[in-house]
């Protein structure tokens, strides 16, 4: 490789890794967490692209050819008539994020039987995942097993996911309202086209959906934490404070996200907005009960204090806070500061705006859950 392509490919992953650091420091609602759920996710999905582009961009290897793709990736190491054989070393390939390896063993599979819908599904996915991103191909792979009278929920989402990220909102919808016609589990498509219509502003709409996504699957515990921030920026108080405290009737469903917790976080805070301090400081006691040494619950049970004027006790939170995650402090070190204040201590309340000021110029990313 010589030195002018290398440099290119530095200047490259560079670049990768500054556009996922845009999306550093604390969420703007500083009354919590309310991006918090979503910033989590979206923080995952911008690291793992950053790994998988740098990844990509750090290996010497160009694109395997068949021959090499076969080599790598087959149990006998060598071509073969079987399309069996090539559909698993595509799904071999794709477990290693290996997505142009997949796509040209998924193509031979195709090759050797071209009846198969899900073969044209998961080269689909390849093609979209892929570091060049053929979406063009990707979609005309989804529209092809939509063709096969697929019925799989994920090549519906998928497709629209894409006219979704190409700004074309309607062909998306018309995407999921297709599958939700035909697929046996569309939990996931009523989700998915929510999401399209609230990028539209059509909340009802989303409404709508996120309510069939919930009947059909009641345990769904993040549909209603969804629902219930619909319900918040719909001003209906009451079904958001109910939709959050339905979460609590599940089990945690084994996901990174503990939606208990974002959930008594969310009810927390709306209290809080509410001016329904004595209910949020129910709720956060019972959440610290469980969890003692949670900075978030700290921080707000602190501000709920301060709002009730008990200075000594709100300090007392705050303090707790800031021992627990020093480096993603700034906003207790301003609650504390305002508690300070209040409590007639001016020279503390000044060093905390000090501390706070100071993080606020090298901001920490909160670890994913």
């Amino acid at each position: 490789m010589n030195e002018s392509f290398k440099l290119c490919k530095l200047c490259l992953i560079l670049s990768a890794l500054f556009l996922a650091s845009c999306n550093g420091g604390e969420p703007v609602n500083k009354s919590l967490a309310s991006g918090k759920a979503k910033k989590s996710a979206e923080s995952k999905k911008d690291v793992k692209d950053t790994e998988r582009v740098v990844d990509a961009l750090l290996s010497d290897s160009p694109h395997l050819s068949l021959a090499e793709a076969e080599k790598k990736y087959m149990r006998f190491s060598k071509a073969s008539q079987d399309w069996k054989e090539y559909r698993k070393a595509a799904e071999a390939a794709m477990n290693l994020d290996d997505y142009e390896s997949c796509d040209t063993l998924m193509t031979r599979a195709i090759e050797l039987n071209p009846n198969v819908a899900e073969f044209y599904f998961y080269r689909g996915k390849a093609r979209n995942n892929s570091l060049t991103q053929k979406t063009d191909g990707a979609i005309e792979d989804f529209e092809k097993a939509i063709e096969m009278g697929t019925k799989d929920p994920g090549v519906y989402e998928s497709l629209a996911g894409i006219y979704d990220s190409r700004k074309q909102p309607d062909k998306a919808i018309e995407a999921l309202t297709m599958g939700i016609s035909v697929c046996g589990d569309t939990k996931k498509l009523y989700r998915a086209r929510a999401t399209v219509y609230l990028g539209r502003g059509e909340k009802e709409k989303a409404l709508g959906d996120y309510n069939k996504a919930l009947e059909m699957t009641p345990s769904f515990t993040r549909g209603y934490i969804m629902r219930a921030q619909l319900y918040e920026s719909l001003g209906r108080y009451e079904e958001a404070l109910q939709d959050y405290e339905n979460v609590s009737k599940f089990e945690h469903d084994g996901t990174k996200l503990d939606t208990k917790s974002v959930a008594k976080k969310l009810r927390a805070a709306l209290l809080s907005r509410l001016d329904r301090h004595q209910e949020a400081l129910a709720v956060l006691n019972g959440a610290l009960e469980e969890q003692k040494n949670d900075d978030e619950l700290l921080r707000l049970r602190g501000e709920q204090y301060m709002a009730l004027k008990q200075y000594d006790k709100a300090i007392a939170d705050l303090t707790r806070s800031i021992e627990v995650a020093p480096h993603y402090a700034r906003m207790t070190y301003e609650a504390r500061s305002k508690a300070y204040e209040a409590a007639g201590k001016p020279e503390l309340a000044a060093k905390d705006l000090e501390r706070a000021a100071k993080l606020k110029e090298t901001p920490a990313e909160k670890p994913v859950y």
